[in-house]
């Protein structure tokens, strides 16, 4: 009897081969995409750069600050105006009661073109 001995990595069985092969494959990408995906990758980083420096230049715009109404100041405001036009109102309802309105009626365009 012949005794021989069995090393599994010298033995090239084909299967190991396409494994290596298809691992090969998957691995390396294709030379052409490779070259197409660093141009995007480039242009990409440099489009994100010019946004980062144009933030960096832009002047600042003003900031908007919320502010809480004062709901008792805009209600106190309307009551001065009331009270305004209501002094108003009586000034022009004093004027038509002592009739002392007179009223002159003015010719209009038409009466003046004959």
């Amino acid at each position: 009897m012949q005794h021989t001995s069995f090393d599994s990595d010298n033995v090239n069985d084909g299967s190991s081969n396409m494994a290596a092969n298809s691992q090969r494959v998957l691995h390396e990408p294709n030379r052409a995409s490779a070259g197409s995906a660093n141009r995007w990758l480039a242009a990409v980083v440099v489009l994100q750069s010019l946004i980062l420096i144009g933030q960096w230049l832009a002047p600042s715009l003003p900031v908007a600050h919320a502010q809480i109404p004062d709901s008792g100041a805009q209600l106190q405001l309307i009551i001065d105006q009331s009270k305004a036009t209501n002094a108003r109102l009586d000034k022009i309802i004093s004027i038509l009661e002592d009739g002392k309105l007179q009223v002159h009626v003015a010719k209009s365009d038409e009466d003046k073109a004959r």
